[in-house]
């Protein structure tokens, strides 16, 4: 997931699914903290309201506890603009990472693009959406039956 992490009320995932997450700080079409003020709320989507309410990183433990992870991530540091949030000890040993882009906007991280996309705040490059998210699914695919 990038840019945005929901988890709706009654979610019941039916098995554990390995899960990657990247969120700016300074997104401000998908707050990260929430508090219902986006440059998107006058969009007619419906119910997208309440999706600006949503703390993101809050969002994303939400699906780790569904996948009874320990509640608490372990925090690194990967380099001077991310800070990993890892969640372990997930049912299946799936895993269950969540990416903080302090002070990163709503883009996407690792972009080539990233010089044109400006309007959507800053990036980062200490990390890669593309990359890591081709990585996981590499390891973790269903067998096609």
């Amino acid at each position: 997931m990038v840019a945005g992490v929901y988890h709706p009320a009654g979610c019941k995932p039916a098995r554990p699914v390995p899960m990657l997450a990247y969120h700016g700080t300074a997104d401000t079409s998908i707050p990260y903290g929430g508090g219902g003020k986006s440059i998107l709320a006058g969009s007619g989507w419906p119910g997208i309201k309440g999706f600006f309410n949503d703390v993101i990183p809050d969002e994303f433990a939400k699906f780790a506890a569904d996948f009874k992870c320990d509640p608490d991530p372990i925090l690194t540091r990967i380099g001077s603009d991310v800070i990993s949030h890892e969640f372990v000890g997930c049912a299946k040993g799936v895993p269950m990472s969540f990416f903080e882009i302090v002070g990163g906007g709503h883009t996407w991280p690792g972009s080539l693009l990233a010089s044109v996309l400006k309007p959507f705040g800053r990036t980062t490059n200490t990390v890669n959406v593309t990359t890591d998210g081709w990585a996981l699914m590499k390891t973790h695919s269903l067998d096609a039956k």
